[in-house]
């Protein structure tokens, strides 16, 4: 994608990123209000899906600052296959530093951009407190509240248009 900042860049998922794909999926802080961590066999599995729906259903970033991988970025079919979801996943250790906001405000920019999308959703447990900031800070608007996997979760909108 693009050079956000000379900290920050933005950039499409490549087969390159299998073995950070898998830190993420394996990491516990990162998968504690997602399900739990998977087995690297799993995430193996999931890495392949996401390169074969890259830019047919689904857009997957990687997020580096100072050259190191920080997180990654989805926008793919929300559970009822309505709307578009944006997602994202950040290592600990780059948690507060606002380099979700500037990534996830750059990739929405794009997504306003490239695609013909009136609107984006979100959904994230209702006691990740620092998601569900993060996502109002970005503009969305809380839509509901339901019970999926077994806990409480947010839903979120932002329209384009």
């Amino acid at each position: 994608m693009n050079k956000v900042s000379d900290h920050l860049s933005i950039r499409f998922l490549s087969e390159d990123d299998s073995d950070f794909v898998k830190k993420i999926w394996t990491n516990p802080d990162v998968r504690a209000y997602l399900g739990g961590i998977v087995s690297d066999e799993e995430a193996m599995r999931r890495f392949d899906q996401m390169l074969n729906e890259q830019n047919r259903i689904a857009w997957h970033y990687v997020v580096e600052s100072a050259m190191e991988k920080t997180g990654i970025v989805s926008l793919d079919l929300h559970h009822k296959r309505e709307s578009y979801e944006l997602s994202y996943q950040f290592l600990p250790e780059y948690w507060g530093k606002g380099l979700a906001h500037t990534a996830l405000t750059q990739i929405l920019n794009d997504i306003r951009a490239r695609l013909n999308l009136d609107r984006v959703v979100a959904e994230t447990q209702e006691k990740n407190v620092a998601s569900n900031k993060l996502l109002i800070k970005l503009g969305m608007k809380e839509t509901d509240r339901c019970l999926r996997f077994n806990e409480r979760q947010v839903l979120y909108e932002l329209h384009f248009k």
